[in-house]
């Protein structure tokens, strides 16, 4: 209930954020496929790309859209905090492995008049301390 008492005098705005995933850097002994998963509230969707891991490089070239309400508050003349959740996924021959959790906040996107961002972000939760995405992201207004 209390993120509704912080709507109040927000002003709601519909987005559609798009995830450009170039590639994954990630240094594995064994060999594999990686995919990648984003979630944000209620949506969740999966790279249907699930490249080989080769030489620690994951070469994805793919786009992942979601929609995102933001709000907008006039007071302090920006938008409030939004998260996505990007996860990396190892599929082996026996099983999926979550291999690491990325959190990014869109609202930052737009509060800092960014279009289109490239991104170099570390994977937290991750074996390999040097894994990283390299990806852009595009927020688009539906209003």
């Amino acid at each position: 209930m209390s993120k509704f008492f912080k709507r109040i005098g927000t002003q709601s705005q519909k987005y559609v954020v798009d995830f450009y995933i170039e590639k994954v850097e990630f240094h594995l002994q064994q060999s594999c496929r990686l995919a990648i998963s984003l979630k944000r509230g209620k949506h969740k969707k999966e790279s249907l790309a699930h490249p080989q891991l080769k030489n620690g490089v994951a070469e994805f070239k793919e786009t992942i859209r979601i929609p995102a309400t933001m709000y907008f508050d006039k007071k302090k003349g920006k938008y409030q905090a939004k998260e996505a959740t990007l996860t990396l996924n190892l599929l082996t021959t026996k099983a999926v492995r979550m291999a690491g959790v990325t959190k990014i906040d869109l609202a930052a996107f737009l509060n800092d008049k960014i279009g289109d961002k490239d991104l170099l972000l570390g994977v937290d939760k991750c074996f390999d301390k040097n894994a990283k995405f390299h990806m852009k992201v595009k927020m688009t207004s539906l209003d």
